[in-house]
């Protein structure tokens, strides 16, 4: 036998045969003996320089393919090298022969030295003899499950505690571009749309269930839309609009009517199309909030039998510039909406609140306004917003007849105007 030595180059070599009754052991398995064969060449340092596999072959007969390629090989190679087996039956079950081939100058590397030695009362002459008491060769597979099992529990535990799959977290974009995981409540209301059920039909969205619509599809406008042709909106499929009402300046804080607020609504309403307005605030207190809530009624009132869909509060920071709500904290602008949204209600209009993403979930508190309906933006084929939402602005460079420019494309799964 070939002892233990640094840098020794060995050969692998694995065996199995259903004749034998090998294959009513798991850990005779191909793939186990060669997992095991090159763990242990790994531990002890050595070098495999081959490996060498007889899989349906029984251990009785030596005229296997690659035993007898891995024997040429061995026997031709110029420099030292030793062979490698789970047990001496991987090699062949024929002990006059396995003797024949050691003393052709075959060397072999029992993987369980220490375990060999004390077995005394083994027969020199069988070199795969077991112990009385216990069988090596199970203990070591069983410490090779049992390390598997290990590992495989530390990758899932990994797995548990990555943000990115745990599904427990939803990776938010700051305002700085960079990003973070963020726990999702456990206390607010999940969405549950399925997305399987959207449709595009011409470049807008629609959600169907059992064949049939069940969505409605809008756009947003403001002066910055420019000339819409309202009749033609009607025809391309459009069966709501949001239009702004009117802003409080981010540096002045004058409040003004949008400009084309009259046009717009008046064309809405002409062409038949449901209506909904919004208000871009950037009050800081509570009486600037109700402030700019009592504008909007007051601006609605002439038009208050066709506002059907919401009236939304839209807050936001600007690009490039800073804005009077900077020094606002997190409750500090959840006050501001509450106190907008409750006027609203308080008048007589369905409140909403319009934000993307990172601003519903890190700007304002969530839990304190589960009583409003959200407006998401979001242009991804798939929001993956993980809130209830009842509007979804999608793109806000969309193609649509009757604008001439890009389209805020949006898809709402409230019937508001049936209500």
């Amino acid at each position: 036998m070939l002892k233990q030595q640094t840098k020794l180059r060995v050969r692998l070599y694995a065996r199995l045969s259903k004749d034998d009754g090998d294959a009513d052991k798991e850990s005779n398995s191909i793939t186990n003996q060669l997992q095991m064969l090159r763990y242990h060449a790994k531990e002890k340092g050595f070098e495999v320089i081959g490996e060498y596999v007889d899989d349906g072959i029984s251990g009785t007969t030596f005229n296997r393919p690659d035993l007898n390629r891995m024997i040429e090989d061995a026997m031709n190679d110029p420099e030292p090298s030793g062979i490698m087996v789970k047990d001496m039956s991987r090699f062949g079950r024929n002990n006059a022969m396995f003797m024949y081939y050691v003393e052709e100058d075959l060397d072999f590397w029992d993987m369980y030295p220490e375990e060999e030695e004390t077995e005394s009362t083994a027969d020199a002459g069988d070199v795969s003899a077991p112990s009385a008491s216990k069988n090596p060769y199970t203990e070591k597979a069983e410490r090779e499950k049992e390390l598997d099992r290990q590992r495989e529990e530390e990758q899932q535990n990994e797995q548990q505690n990555d943000p990115a799959t745990d599904g427990k977290h939803t990776l938010i974009t700051n305002r700085d571009g960079s990003e973070e995981w963020v726990l999702i409540s456990p206390y607010l209301t999940k969405n549950t749309l399925d997305f399987t059920k959207m449709e595009d039909k011409a470049g807008l969205k629609r959600y169907m269930e059992n064949g049939r619509k069940t969505s409605y599809v809008g756009v947003d406008i403001s002066k910055h839309t420019g000339k819409v042709y309202f009749p033609s909106l009607k025809a391309a499929g459009v069966d709501y609009v949001m239009i702004r009402l009117g802003s409080r300046g981010y540096s002045t804080g004058q409040i003004t009517l949008d400009e084309n607020f009259k046009e717009n609504i008046e064309g809405a309403i002409e062409a038949q199309l449901d209506v909904g307005v919004y208000f871009y605030s950037q009050a800081i207190s509570q009486d600037e909030a109700v402030q700019e809530a009592n504008f909007v009624v007051q601006n609605l009132e002439p038009y208050r039998a066709h506002i059907k869909y919401p009236v939304a509060f839209n807050m936001g920071f600007v690009s490039n510039d800073k804005s009077r709500i900077e020094g606002l904290s997190r409750e500090d602008k959840t006050t501001v909406t509450v106190s907008f949204l409750d006027a609203i209600r308080a008048a007589g209009y369905v409140p909403m609140i319009y934000g993307d993403k990172e601003w519903l979930i890190k700007e304002v508190d969530l839990t304190k306004l589960q009583n409003y309906d959200v407006w998401l933006s979001q242009e991804e084929e798939i929001p993956d917003y993980p809130y209830r939402y009842a509007m979804w602005q999608y793109d806000t460079d969309g193609v649509l007849n009757g604008i001439d420019g890009g389209a805020d494309l949006n898809i709402c799964f409230v019937s508001y105007s049936e209500r």
